[in-house]
């Protein structure tokens, strides 16, 4: 962009991120965050003409970068650059600056860390590289301007109080050095660095505190008392609630763990006292070992921190009181995916002004949910806080552990949810545009199964190499962006070129159903994927009107029809057995006709037979409700979204969770934790289960025909009409529920034995309401007044009323009695 270059410092440490990936250990307790040289630091004044009017700065950076223009935070916004393909190209980012009492400088100063650019997060996949830094500075008044560019006249040192600094590893900042960018520091003039990606524009929103969480609890404890069990437990001293958390003091030798109450991604912020060159150590936990036994998968003491699921990441935080005897610590080079945070410090320190700082793409919230089932509540909101932390730069599948990579099988089967959630398009649309896009270049149209692309992860494996095209065709019909397809077009004709080669097989075959509890032949995935991409394909043709290539399409998803048929229905019968792949030919139109409303009975039978409870993985998950919905199949829907035995939506709930899980059981009051190999409590692919409750339960779908829920949608509730005798034992049918989302509102319930719902529209746009029955009615009421179906141009059928209602008001509508 522009001719900015990137300089560095010709100091910078030498370190290998591959040789320190590759010798990395678990975590464990006797882990101590150990201090650095300190962060490559750039300074440079910038004369300003006087008369000068406006200044603007541009700023990118390999590496994360902290950036001041006379000794203020140039933005709230977080980690910049963010993350990106770095083989292809680094955003920047532009931000006017003001200008004071006619300023004779403005000095710059930035502070770069590894990141995602060289830090454990890159799996040294390109060796050493050093943290660089790019600017540029616009200065302009009475028709004069000046700019100028990061060059070789800026000055370097490597220095504090930032001594270390790692994605994974955590953040070591140490107060008590100087820090007086003029006082004995060694500067030294920058080096231009050569053969550095392209800089472009910064697409999509910024990270930033999206919101503060207070702590719930606190505790602290000294030792761990031998009770038999492996470990012990520990003994709590003292239990801090309510206005005793505003200020705790902690002796040397004494834990102080927080209980933020909640399992949140970002970074804590509290204030210190105590002597001067003490240190604070931090180390973050999301759940506390329950019992000191190792049979049950625990690392210590029962109560102390459970840290073992985060493998090699070791997340710590340690802040060394400044000369003043006090500090405000607050990491701002890595993020942390906790519930818990453990204190304790090398003398006696006093804390105070506790809080998490949630850290999120700025994505604005546009939903409300509330339903007559307890649990549902805490479910949705479970999804929210867990598309909240790892909707963070790009789509990751966890925000904790030595991993936080942008796994593209998590993110096609959620966006929709998402979508419904908040304000995902520019999000999305950066994904798409920047990051899915480079993960193709050099490797022959195939998208990467992790984007930004790792080289140790593979490439073009179904339902993750396929996510550059279903998540383009889903954001479509959410936001009705016609450009988007016009511009990814190429893209995703790519990826089918590089399908192509395999035949009629489909994608690669690494993952399946992962995490599923009944296995379904990969290969089979493979070809079911394969069809729906070109349906998807033939759909995104006819939109852009590409007739030619809808028709090729068309015919490819035939032929890939026809060996479904060949290889896996050879008399009729499917072959597999699994929900999963009695979920796919139907979700993805592969039958039609008798075959698929007998392949919808078998799913039923199976879902009944196997006690109304799911064993499908990541992929079956994230359609299976949808798929009910479309077929018809509302009650099993309802039943297993209320099921609360393992596996089930519900059952991580009654375990305490407050995020989705990576895994059904990720923790079990019977068996203690899972596998520490592959176990976040902070996944949130499980929790596409929205999507169906924001597009049946509360009835708020995008219309093919008119897409952009900004536009036009289709306002069609599902109820819970379940009999008696359909509801499993110990669930209850949901009475009502309610909620908004993109400006429409949803609310039904079932009163005096009618069913009544209140739909707000917005205003300027108009919505196709389909209104449930189930028997033959005369008339509904809407508003209080009578209609018949003439009078609403109603299309009546055996089971809805269709109209068209105008937006910018609400209507409730009353008229079927429920037979129970």
């Amino acid at each position: 962009m522009d001719k900015i270059r990137f300089i560095t410092s010709p100091d910078y440490p030498e370190t290998q991120a591959h040789d320190l990936w590759k010798n990395r250990v678990m975590n464990t307790r006797e882990f101590k965050l150990k201090p650095g040289p300190g962060l490559l630091t750039l300074r440079k004044a910038i004369p300003v003409f006087p008369g000068a009017e406006t200044a603007r700065i541009t700023v990118t950076a390999l590496g994360i970068a902290d950036i001041f223009v006379n000794d203020s935070r140039i933005s709230k916004d977080e980690l910049l650059p963010l993350w990106s393909d770095y083989s292809q190209r680094v955003m920047a980012w532009t931000y006017d600056v003001k200008l004071r009492q006619d300023p004779a400088f403005l000095h710059v100063l930035a502070r770069v860390s590894p990141g995602w650019w060289s830090g454990m997060i890159s799996f040294g996949q390109y060796g050493y590289r050093p943290a660089a830094f790019g600017c540029k500075v616009e200065i302009a008044g009475k028709g004069k301007s000046e700019v100028f560019r990061t060059d070789e006249s800026w000055e370097t040192a490597i220095m504090g109080p930032v001594m270390y600094a790692d994605i994974w590893n955590g953040e070591y900042d140490d107060y008590n050095v100087v820090t007086d960018p003029d006082y004995g520091m060694n500067w030294k003039n920058a080096v231009i660095l050569e053969n550095t990606p392209p800089i472009v524009e910064r697409m999509g929103p910024p990270v930033r505190v999206v919101d503060e969480v207070r702590p719930a609890s606190a505790f602290s404890w000294s030792r761990a008392v031998e009770d038999g069990t492996d470990f012990g437990h520990i003994e709590r001293e003292k239990t801090y609630l309510g206005p005793k958390l505003k200020r705790i003091s902690v002796g040397k030798g004494t834990h102080l763990t927080y209980d933020f109450g909640q399992n949140v991604v970002g970074r804590p912020y509290f204030q210190v006292k105590g002597a001067p060159g003490t240190a604070v150590e931090c180390l973050f936990a999301e759940m506390l070992n329950d019992s000191g036994e190792k049979s049950r998968g625990n690392d210590g003491p029962k109560g102390s921190a459970y840290i073992l699921n985060y493998r090699s990441a070791m997340a710590r935080y340690t802040c060394v009181i400044g000369p003043d005897g006090e500090a405000v610590c607050c990491p701002r080079h890595t993020f942390y995916g906790f519930r818990y945070m453990e204190i304790s410090a090398g003398g006696n320190v006093s804390v105070s002004l506790v809080k998490a700082q949630v850290l999120s793409s700025d994505m604005k919230p546009h939903y409300s949910f509330n339903c007559s089932d307890t649990a549902v509540n805490k479910l949705m909101k479970n999804v929210f806080w867990g598309m909240r932390g790892n909707y963070l730069s790009v789509p990751t599948d966890c925000p904790q552990r030595d991993e936080r990579l942008g796994w593209t099988g998590d993110t096609q089967i959620f966006c929709t949810a998402a979508a419904y959630l908040a304000d995902t398009d520019g999000f999305l649309k950066k994904w798409l545009l920047y990051d899915a896009q480079d993960s193709q270049k050099g490797y022959g149209g195939a998208y990467s199964d992790v984007i930004p692309r790792l080289d140790i992860v593979g490439d073009g494996n179904a339902a993750w190499g396929d996510a550059g095209i279903i998540v383009a065709y889903k954001h479509y019909l959410m936001y009705g962006d016609k450009t988007l397809l016009e511009r990814h077009y190429a893209s995703m004709e790519a990826y089918m070129d590089y399908l192509s080669q395999f035949g009629l097989d489909g994608p690669k075959t690494a993952y399946g159903d992962w995490l599923c509890y009944e296995q379904t032949d990969k290969r089979y995935v493979s070809v079911c994927y394969y069809a729906y991409d070109a349906l998807l394909m033939r759909k995104i043709s006819e939109i852009l009107g590409y007739a030619d290539k809808a028709e090729s399409y068309e015919d490819l998803r035939k032929r890939i029809v026809s060996k479904f048929r060949r290889d896996y229905m050879p008399d009729g019968e499917l072959t597999e057995t699994s929900q999963t792949a009695c979920l796919l030919p139907v979700a993805f139109e592969i039958l039609t006709g008798e075959d698929k409303e007998r392949m919808i009975r078998k799913l039923a039978d199976k879902i009944r037979d196997n006690g109304y409870t799911l064993s499908t993985g990541f992929l079956g998950s994230g359609i299976l409700n949808q798929t009910l919905a479309m077929a018809g199949l509302d009650g099993h829907a309802y039943s297993l979204l209320l099921q609360t035995r393992d596996p089930s939506w519900l059952y991580p709930v009654y375990q305490g969770a407050t995020t989705v899980w990576e895994r059904w059981n990720s923790y079990t009051v019977a068996k203690g934790f899972g596998d520490p190999g592959m176990n976040s409590f902070n996944h949130y692919a499980y929790g596409a289960v929205a999507e169906w409750i924001f597009a049946y339960m509360l009835g708020i779908r995008p219309d093919p025909d008119r897409p952009g829920l900004q536009n036009h949608a289709i306002l069609g509730i599902r109820p819970d009409f379940r009999k008696p005798e359909e509801i499993p034992e110990g669930q209850s049918r949901i009475r009502f529920a309610g909620g908004s989302s993109r400006g429409y509102t949803s609310q039904w319930e079932f009163r005096c034995g009618r069913l009544y719902w209140t739909v707000g529209i917005p205003a300027r746009i108009s919505a196709t309401v389909v209104y449930p029955i189930h028997k033959h009615i005369e008339y509904l009421d809407i508003n209080g007044v009578r209609m018949t179906a003439s009078q609403l141009g109603a299309r009546v059928s055996s089971d809805s009323w269709t109209f068209e209602l105008k937006g910018g008001c609400k209507y409730e509508i009353g008229g079927e009695e429920c037979e129970f």
